[in-house]
């Protein structure tokens, strides 16, 4: 809401949890601004241009909802309108970038991004030589595309100790230095864990002390989601805990 036309804004990295709600809040930012035109156009950049383009589609329909027309051209057929970019009538643009792809000249009409937003760039199967592929690729030509106003948000989880964000927030990256405070909200703020015995000689999880950071996931959710998908891969993607690519602690 504060973007303003011609203001550039310091970068900000926001580190939330899985199941935070970070690319449909991402999705409906992008839809707002678009309602207010405070930026033209937004470049959503994710680990591969299909994570990209399912969020451009979300967006797409968002824009739809809130009444905006599509962008159409002299012989008043649709322009731009396509699972990977979107141009509407007043005058608003969405690309999507995957760090899977080797794109250049990121580019609509007259149009350079002036709002960068990098969601899920990370993925923890990514070995060194990859994570040091996309650092290029985002350092070389992707926000060397910007406006000279652009904004940069990037919205992530720490999934391991080398991921390109873990890399932003410890310092060890040369970019995005001149950046807001980090935000890191785990999902549970002093989560604490029991094993619970069962009968058959297995035993569950219980979230035995804690404060859920989003009234969104209680600490019953929160504690589901431990049960569907194990204590550690919670502990890696929810609550930030990430040390070594395999997820040990």
């Amino acid at each position: 809401d504060a973007l303003v036309p011609g203001v550039k804004p310091l970068p900000k990295v926001e580190v939330w949890p899985r199941g935070g709600g970070k690319s449909t809040s991402g999705e409906l930012g992008v839809a707002y601004v678009g309602h207010k035109l405070s930026r033209r156009f937004c470049l959503i950049v994710s680990n591969t241009q299909e994570q990209a383009n399912s969020h451009v589609q979300s967006i797409a329909s968002m824009i739809e909802q809130l009444g905006i027309p599509r962008g159409v051209n002299a012989y008043r057929q649709a322009k731009g309108w396509r699972r990977d970019q979107l141009q509407t009538a007043t005058g608003f643009n969405v690309a999507a970038y995957g760090l899977d792809t080797a794109a250049r000249g990121i580019k609509i009409e007259n149009y350079r991004p002036d709002w960068i937003l990098c969601d899920d760039i990370d993925s923890e199967t990514d070995s060194p030589a990859t994570v040091q592929k996309k650092i290029r690729a985002i350092t070389s030509s992707i926000l060397p595309a910007g406006s000279t106003d652009c904004a940069v948000l990037v919205l992530q989880n720490l999934i391991y100790e080398d991921s390109i964000v873990s890399q932003i927030i410890d310092g060890r990256a040369e970019f995005l230095l001149n950046r807001e405070p980090d935000v890191i909200e785990p999902a549970i703020l002093g989560m604490e864990v029991e094993k619970v015995p069962q009968p058959n000689g297995a035993y569950t999880f219980r979230i035995s002390a804690g404060t859920p950071t989003w009234e969104g996931q209680s600490s019953e959710a929160r504690q589901a989601q431990i049960h569907e998908r194990g204590l550690r891969s919670f502990r890696r993607e929810s609550q930030h805990e990430s040390y070594g690519a395999d997820g040990a602690f």
